[in-house]
């Protein structure tokens, strides 16, 4: 994917004219439901209609049509990858519309292109300072937030991370609900929700252990560290979050989506 985030994020740049600080404090008041795609949001995703019209929505690439397809509009796209394919979105593009994209600046032109919502863009900081060159390349109103390991991590940074290292929840809204924020799959279960068969429930299996909840799961050392990353991130900053996956290996504030 590094040989495309340069092309990419030139190319963004010329798309990015709207500014992502329209979206500062846009929360207060208002309840965000995060759906990544976990198994767990299969469980979920009746609750989330049921309610629909009291909280706002936000998923991952993966997310936006299988969502659709079960009555869940979103309001928020989160797209972190260069090489996601466009198979993901094709279907539902044409549904884009009043959905707002938020891309990482390298992200896959294919979709921020043809993507017929309002689009913003961020570019992380890393370990490595690639924001340096980001961040040149992109309108002065880009933001940066702190590189969160994988999209779902992403989608909560997003909200909350400020633009420097303190943090103040960004878009200021009242709670911060999870779904599907299971890293790890149980033995039976699919590693993505409503997938089955997906091969990566073989061949990211590098461990076997017990989630919060007693199941025996699998789950892969990426899996694993995003889960630390985003527990040290939420317990550390006091965030007003709940995790209502029911499952799992983020062990953070428990309750029920409903």
């Amino acid at each position: 994917g590094e040989s495309k985030w340069i092309p990419n994020a030139k190319e963004n740049a010329k798309i990015a004219v709207n500014d992502v600080n329209l979206l500062r404090n846009s929360g207060i008041g208002k309840t965000l439901v995060l759906a990544a795609m976990g198994a767990s949001l299969e469980e979920n995703v009746d609750v989330i209609k049921k309610y629909r019209d009291r909280v706002d929505v936000l998923t991952c690439d993966k997310g936006f049509g299988p969502l659709l397809d079960h009555g869940i509009k979103a309001d928020y796209v989160m797209l972190c990858d260069a090489n996601v394919p466009f198979r993901f979105i094709e279907p539902w593009i044409d549904q884009t519309e009043g959905v707002k994209l938020i891309s990482t600046c390298y992200g896959n032109t294919e979709w921020t292109r043809v993507w017929k919502g309002l689009k913003y863009f961020y570019v992380n900081r890393d370990s490595i300072f690639s924001e340096r060159i980001f961040m040149k390349l992109m309108p002065a109103h880009t933001r940066s937030i702190p590189a969160g390991s994988n999209v779902s991590n992403a989608m909560l940074v997003f909200f909350t991370g400020s633009d420097n290292t303190q943090n103040v929840n960004w878009s200021g809204y009242d709670r911060f609900l999870l779904v599907g924020y299971d890293y790890s799959w149980r033995v039976e279960g699919n590693y993505y929700a409503w997938q089955n068969p997906e091969p990566k429930r073989y061949y990211m299996a590098h461990r076997t252990m017990l989630d919060f909840s007693g199941n025996i799961v699998k789950t892969s050392e990426n899996l694993l560290f995003s889960a630390k990353w985003l527990y040290s991130y939420i317990t550390t900053f006091r965030l007003p979050v709940l995790n209502c996956s029911g499952r799992g290996l983020l062990m953070v504030n428990q309750a029920k989506l409903e």
